[in-house]
């Protein structure tokens, strides 16, 4: 499971300390997709007529959302009071609002899992103890913390070995 994603970091964030930031303000439009349903879609596309998926490009998903409205979905769904608090700025200033309309066109595809059965699956698992928040869920994060070990190992390597 992956913490670096915005229903998955807002469960996470809902669990632990009971409140959701959003950061930016929370009108920036975010593209959401369940895993069940990107495997169902690579079926699809396999399964298809060949005339109708070579060389085509699909974007598959349930729909683009408004983080804020993501934030507040999360919420509804937790067994417990969430506080949601709204960041006036972020640096992060990405925006994706995306169509899925030819999936549904050419191939018949629609995305099923909605965003609060999401919710309620990564609670779930929170709560079973069976995921955890750690350097290998937090996806980006492990990756810096790789590249940062790596030139660790560079500074101190001689012809192969550590000196």
């Amino acid at each position: 499971m992956r913490f670096d994603l915005v229903i998955n970091l807002m469960t996470l964030t809902a669990f632990q300390k009971r409140r959701i930031i959003i950061m930016g303000g929370g009108d920036q439009w975010r593209p959401i997709v369940h895993a069940s349903d990107v495997a169902r879609a690579f079926i699809n596309v396999a399964q298809a007529d060949a005339s109708k998926v070579q060389g085509e490009v699909f974007n598959i998903g349930l729909s683009s959302f408004q983080i804020k409205n993501l934030a507040y979905i999360v919420r509804e769904v937790m067994p417990f009071e969430v506080e949601i608090e709204i960041a006036p700025d972020d640096p992060d200033k990405r925006d994706y609002n995306v169509n899925f309309d030819k999936a549904q066109a050419k191939l018949g595809f629609v995305a099923q899992t909605q965003v609060d059965q999401g919710a309620i699956e990564v609670y779930n698992a929170l709560k079973t103890g069976a995921v955890e928040a750690g350097p290998k869920t937090i996806t980006v994060q492990w990756y810096r913390q790789i590249l940062e070990a790596k030139a660790l190992l560079d500074s101190v390597t001689l012809d192969g070995r550590i000196i």
